[in-house]
Parts: structure tokens; C-alpha cells; sequence
């Protein structure tokens, strides 16, 4: 009988490695390295968000207020708010019907109307006061606070909002944190939109180098897309999860900025005309939206009862889902519709 034969050599899956002697600066070399590597990149997405903006919301405010202060002579129509009237509001429409000169520049939700007042603010001092102005806010910004990272989004001094604009904020050591990442290091705050652009890139073949958005002269955003129906029967399923489990209450920062823009209209004679933003027709039939929205209303008209430079709009204006994004971003055609409404009550209301 053959003696069993022993393996003596190792288990070839097992690597071993061999570790040298460690050297000051050889550990040196490495962590500068990976600093120098993490600056290089973070500087790419810094250019790749100025020449190729990939998050739209960021994109927006950015262009706005370069568009604000950029403006070669003042306008008679100034339009503000949120992404609801920078794709819903045609200027063009606007000024058919009511005359003048107009430019859009509406932003985002994610600041409240908070920069409402600061844009009209750093108008007033560019321009002078606006005979005009029109301010579009779906529903759902009015109980919201401000996202901080927004405020570094937009090429204004650092620190302005503590020391300029009125009502001003002070942001916590935390959130002023935050704010300093997304300004000046994207390759860490942008994760979630970078990693939608790297997989698209990768399993849709979408280029990443390419102009992703575009303004009109005039600021208004033309959204020209296939009806999005499942994507805003989705959307609404949010939207009545929320109206079910919460009821209105007025954010502070909301009413702060809503103060200080009676006290701007008053000081310098200016229409405020405040307009509920367009709605899928499947959230405005729920019962529970609709208790919901009363209670929105009776709270903005309070302000407007302050002021008779203040003036609230009863227009609530539904579409069908084949004309929208999502809930409440219309698609091109709608949008001139949904501007002619609202034309249409200013112009019964014009002193």
C-alpha cells in the first residue's frame, strides 16, 4: 500500500505579502498623493458643473441671479417664485396680453420665498423698483424651510445672507459647513447627482459632456418632452401621502419673507400679484388636497389683506397629466395656456 502524500506547499489562493520596512516619507508621498488626486478630481467637477451642469435645481439658481444681475435695463414685468413658474410662466404670453417688458426668473422650491425677496431686493438696488411683479410657489413651498446648500449655489459674496439681504439667516456651525462643501467641494455634496450621470453614462450610453438645460432670452425655461403620465400619477401618490398626514402650518421663514416683501411694495409703490402654481387634476379632486389647500389660502390672504399692494390670485389652475412633467411642471404648450390664465386675472385686478 502507497504512504499518503502531504501537500507541503501553501494554499495558492492565500497571497502573502511582504511588508517592508515603513519610511516616513514614503507615507508622506502617499497621503499627498491621494490629496493632490482628491483636488484634481474635485477641481473636474467644479469646471464639469459650470460647463456641463448636471443637477438642474443647482443649475437654476445659478442662473437666475447671474441673469438678475445681468440684465441690461429694467423690465416692467419681474416674475419670481419657484421651478413651477420658470417652466410655466411665458413671458412672451405674458406681456401680449398685459404689455410692458417681462423676464422670468424664477428659481427653485428649496428656498422658500425667501429668495423672492432677496432677488427683488438686489433688483431693486441694480434697477430700481419694478412697476410688476409676479410670484409663482406651488402649494407645498409654503410650510417648507430653506435647504443652506442652496445658498451656496448662488454666485452672490459668501456670507451674504447674514449681512445683506433682509430677512437675513443664521445658519449653524453645521449647516454653514454644508453650505462651504457644496460651494467649493461638489465632488463630495453632488454624490447622488454625479453618480445618476456616471451611470447613465455607463448603462445608457448618455454623454456626459452636454447641455443638459437651456433658458430662453427672456429666462423662461421651454420644456418640449413626450407626456411623463405614469411619472406624475407617481408624483401624486406623494404628494396625498402628505396633505393625508399633515396640516398646513406657514413656515417662519415664510412669513418673515412675506413681511418683508409687503414692506418693499409699500415702500416703493410695486403690484404684487402672488399665483398658486399649476396641478395634476387627479390631487386637486382628493378631498383631503383640498382641505389642505383652504388652509394655504386663508393664510397667504391674511398677508394679502395687509397690503393693498399685495394681491392674492384665485386661480387654481388643473391640467391633465398628457400636458405635465410631473404634478405640477407643465410642458411647453400647457404653459402658455396656464399663462394666459393668469394674465387673464391679473388684468381684472390691476388697479
Amino acid at each position: 500500500m502507497m504512504p499518503l502524500k502531504t501537500e507541503t506547499t501553501p494554499y495558492k489562493q492565500l497571497t502573502r505579502e511582504k511588508v517592508r520596512p515603513v519610511r516616513g516619507t514614503e507615507v508622506a508621498f502617499l497621503i499627498l498623493g491621494t490629496l493632490f488626486l482628491l483636488f484634481l478630481l474635485n477641481w473636474g467637477v467644479l469646471w464639469l458643473e459650470k460647463a456641463y451642469p448636471y443637477n438642474r435645481g443647482y443649475w437654476l439658481m445659478a442662473q437666475k441671479w447671474e441673469r438678475l444681475y445681468a440684465l441690461p435695463e429694467p423690465v416692467e414685468w419681474l416674475i419670481l417664485g419657484d421651478s413651477t413658474g420658470n417652466q410655466g410662466i411665458v413671458p412672451e404670453v405674458l406681456t401680449e396680453q398685459l404689455g410692458g417688458t417681462a423676464v422670468n426668473l424664477n428659481t427653485v422650491g428649496s428656498m422658500a420665498a425667501l429668495d423672492d425677496v432677496w432677488m427683488l431686493e438686489a433688483y431693486i438696488e441694480e434697477h430700481g423698483p419694478p412697476p410688476h411683479l409676479l410670484i409663482v410657489h406651488t402649494y407645498q413651498v409654503w410650510h417648507r424651510d430653506i435647504e443652506p446648500v442652496f445658498l451656496a449655489k448662488m454666485p452672490i459674496p459668501w456670507q451674504s445672507w447674514e449681512n445683506k439681504f433682509e430677512p437675513r439667516v443664521s445658519l449653524t456651525a453645521q449647516e454653514e459647513m454644508d453650505a462651504w462643501l457644496a460651494r467649493y467641494f461638489p465632488l463630495y455634496t453632488d454624490n447622488v447627482s454625479l453618480a445618476r450621470l456616471i451611470r447613465g453614462w455607463v448603462y445608457s450610453q448618455r454623454p456626459i459632456f452636454a447641455q443638459r438645460y437651456q433658458l430662453q432670452a427672456d429666462g423662461f425655461m421651454r420644456v418640449e418632452i413626450s407626456p411623463q403620465a405614469a411619472r406624475v400619477e407617481s408624483d401624486m401618490q406623494q404628494h396625498l401621502k402628505y396633505v393625508a398626514f399633515n396640516s398646513f402650518e406657514l413656515s417662519t421663514i415664510n412669513q418673515q419673507a412675506l413681511s418683508q416683501l409687503i414692506v418693499l411694495a409699500e415702500a416703493h409703490d410695486i403690484d404684487v400679484y402672488l399665483a398658486f402654481g399649476p396641478l395634476y387634476e387627479g390631487v386637486v379632486e382628493n378631498a383631503r388636497f383640498q382641505l389642505y389647500f383652504q388652509q394655504v389660502r386663508a393664510e397667504l390672504q391674511a398677508f394679502a389683506d395687509e397690503s393693498e399692494q399685495l394681491h392674492l390670485l384665485e386661480t387654481l389652475a388643473v391640467f391633465p397629466a398628457n400636458q405635465m412633467e410631473n404634478v405640477d411642471h407643465l410642458i411647453f404648450e400647457a404653459a402658455k395656456t396656464y399663462t394666459g390664465i393668469i394674465a387673464a386675472e391679473i388684468e381684472e385686478k390691476r388697479p
